[in-house]
């Protein structure tokens, strides 16, 4: 019997485009690593002085901005200037301020369908008659879960909170009885919401990796929430088995006399930003909704650099007067 002749392996240039992009990808990190060392010696030399450490990382990144034109090419030389100083870190037990890479993120399938757009329009209409309801003499009465409820509507449709983990866990923050916080400076009052997730995550808690999600509560959430936090008790709030869209729904009925025409939490949330679109003097951009909805991963900045903000607009306002 002949045997058969071994087929050769067609050649499709695939190992000679991953070699190219290896180079590549080498050429990047020695020319970062060039600029990275003008400005910051002590990353080579733990003796140097690192003390103007922050003006560094902006000059750094204005050369990598002027020397990396192409879009992947600048993304892979800032992820190789975070962990340049990262590993600095480690290796010297530094805390130096680490310059975070940005990253590329894809849009999903589109949001304005014509099923959301009909969405839409049920919502706004079922919408207009709560808001009547809210505002009439006529002042419902009101069970601790149908204010839990109304919290959490207003939440998405005004206050842009539109991915369900956050949701969950603003209820959660609630049943808490949560700290809120604000600021005399900015006037700004938040809540920050925590909860866990698969891709970026900017805390730990407890050794685990969270998400820190600061909410800022416009003054269209902050009645029903402090309505519900004064009359809430230890044991009220909806038992476990109760979802956050059986308080929605539960509470928008009772109020406007409707049904929520919308069927799921998910959906209710990527419809009801519609809401907070239309309002005076909101101009949201995609990127903005596709973020607050969760169509686009982001992450938000620490607790701590919260902070550092919020401290240094304080700072500011003390020396302008």
């Amino acid at each position: 019997m002949v045997a058969r002749r071994a087929r050769e392996k067609p050649v499709n240039g695939r190992a000679e485009r991953e070699a190219a992009r290896a180079k590549a990808k080498k050429d990047i990190h020695a020319k970062a690593e060039e600029l990275i060392l003008k400005w910051m010696p002590y990353l080579d030399s733990a003796s140097e002085d690192d003390s103007g450490h922050d003006k560094a990382i902006v000059a750094v990144i204005k050369k990598i901005e002027q020397s990396f034109k192409v879009a992947r090419y600048h993304q892979i030389a800032r992820e190789y200037f975070e962990s340049r100083v990262e590993h600095f870190n480690k290796q010297h037990d530094k805390d130096l301020a680490i310059p975070i890479a940005p990253v590329r993120f894809r849009f999903g399938r589109l949001r304005r369908t014509s099923t959301w757009c009909q969405q839409r329009r049920a919502l706004n209409e079922t919408h207009e008659q709560l808001m009547v309801a809210l505002d009439s003499n006529r002042a419902p009465t009101l069970s601790i879960d149908e204010r839990l409820g109304l919290a959490l509507y207003l939440a998405v449709t005004y206050g842009g909170l539109c991915k369900p983990k956050a949701l969950s866990a603003l209820r959660q923050a609630l049943s808490d009885g949560t700290t809120i916080y604000a600021d005399q400076a900015t006037q700004l009052v938040w809540l920050d919401l925590y909860y866990s997730h698969i891709g970026a995550c900017n805390e730990i808690v407890d050794g685990e990796l969270r998400v820190c999600h600061r909410w800022f509560v416009p003054p269209a959430c902050r009645l029903s929430m402090l309505g519900f936090l004064r009359r809430r008790s230890p044991e009220d709030a909806g038992g476990p088995d109760v979802s956050e869209f059986a308080l929605v729904k539960q509470a928008f009925e009772t109020i406007s006399g409707r049904a929520l025409p919308i069927k799921t939490l998910k959906r209710f949330c990527s419809v009801g930003i519609a809401i907070s679109e239309r309002q005076e003097s909101v101009d949201l951009s995609e990127l903005e909704v596709s973020y607050a909805i969760g169509a686009i991963e982001c992450m938000s900045l620490r607790r701590a650099n919260w902070d550092l903000v919020l401290a240094s607009i304080n700072t500011g306002e003390r020396d302008c007067g």
